[in-house]
């Protein structure tokens, strides 16, 4: 049995997660998955997803009786789940998941005598210097067997800020689609739907719609351009709330602009959302750096841990990009499409003439030759399961 731990909401959304999902399920390798919360939705026969209460102690003279009893009743949870099972392997999700994982690994060797190896599955850098608290995540990185990341430039970060053992040894699996068969899945038919002449070019946005995403870019953009012969797909991960000031602006820009179309075409899974994105001719692709620990240079050093640029690139859907070092590198070398440092060079790109389908094949090159994490996770997983 494999356990995973994780604080993330998003963990079964990550690719590279699903991809080792599937993978174990096929192979009928039981899970068990212990998170903070109870967002995710399991399809998968071999897993068994138990939820955890966070707790974070408080000292506050006012609620110390109550934080005391969570703490217990916290405790007696893991220590009640370190009786009811053994696992092969733990594997901690980003700092929280492995700090989570390393309170288990105690557990385990208290109670049973048995030191079970810690896999770290990263997916985001926290930098001391942004304000984040890494005491724990350090110590935590001391237990750590392996090191799952996407590529070296995020490898030699992450190392530097976790005091990472070099004899630790890493696997650079980008976050991308681990396509299982190829099969053609039935999609919603955009041009059909919404009665768009071939002519029209369609440019999407997917993924979350936020600031640090390039959601402030879009809206300015969708305001002043009424290029005849381009809509702008909006396909938010999550449902638009018109309480929240982007969504609203948003759905009142719509509302005015024929141009603009909001999509809630469900999408089921990862080679779902590529046959739908064959549809589009561009994407949009924006890590805006802020000040959160989140989107600073965890997000300027992006790397090849974009699902939405992945994606987009299995599909041949060319990319227009913000400035970050792995896409200016990445376009000297494949030309997946096109990138602008600002707002205003995103207006005048979109107001010339764009032969998007010259890079369809440039695209689709970059995911088979950087991108597809298909021979790097299968000899993963493979390490995984020798002791099954």
């Amino acid at each position: 049995m494999i356990l995973i731990t994780t604080s993330n909401t998003d963990t079964y959304n990550n690719p590279t997660i699903l991809g080792i999902l599937t993978i174990l399920q096929k192979k009928d390798i039981p899970v068990k998955v212990i998170s903070t919360t109870n967002y995710f939705k399991n399809s998968f026969s071999n897993v068994e997803h138990i939820n955890l209460i966070p707790f974070n102690f408080k000292m506050n003279y006012k609620s110390i009786l109550k934080e005391c009893i969570k703490f217990i009743f916290f405790h007696l949870k893991i220590s009640y789940l370190t009786l009811r099972f053994t696992p092969k392997i733990i594997l901690g999700v980003d700092a929280n998941g492995l700090i989570l994982a390393t309170k288990f690994y105690k557990l385990y060797y208290l109670f049973r005598f048995k030191k079970i190896p810690i896999d770290y599955l990263s997916f985001e850098i926290f930098f001391k210097e942004e304000g984040a608290n890494k005491i724990n995540e350090i110590e935590a990185c001391k237990f750590i067997h392996r090191l799952v990341i996407q590529d070296s430039l995020r490898d030699k970060l992450l190392r530097t800020e976790n005091n990472i053992d070099e004899k630790v040894h890493s696997y650079f699996i980008p976050v991308a689609p681990y396509l299982f068969n190829n099969s053609k899945k039935k999609v919603i038919n955009f041009r059909e739907k919404y009665k768009l002449s071939p002519q029209t070019k369609l440019i999407i946005f997917f993924g979350s719609f936020d600031n640090w995403s390039g959601a402030e870019w879009v809206l300015n953009l969708l305001k002043t351009n009424n290029v005849e012969n381009i809509k702008f797909v909006i396909h938010s991960r999550y449902k638009l709330n018109v309480a929240n000031e982007t969504d609203h602006k948003l759905l009142e820009l719509a509302n005015k602009n024929s141009n603009i179309i909001i999509s809630n075409d469900y999408i089921e899974d990862s080679e779902t959302t590529i046959e739908f994105l064959k549809q589009f001719d561009a994407g949009f692709v924006f890590y805006i750096q802020s000040q959160s620990i989140y989107t600073g240079k965890n997000i300027f050093n992006i790397g090849l841990s974009s699902g939405k640029f992945s994606h987009l690139m299995a599909a041949g859907v060319p990319a227009i990009t913000n400035n970050l070092p792995t896409y200016f590198e990445l376009l000297k070398k494949y030309d997946f499409g096109y990138i602008i440092n600002n707002e205003i060079e995103l207006q005048k790109l979109l107001n010339e003439e764009i032969n998007f389908s010259l890079k369809k094949e440039n695209c689709i090159k970059l995911f088979d030759e950087i991108l597809n994490p298909k021979i790097d996770l299968d000899r993963y997983v493979e390490n995984l399961i020798m002791k099954f």
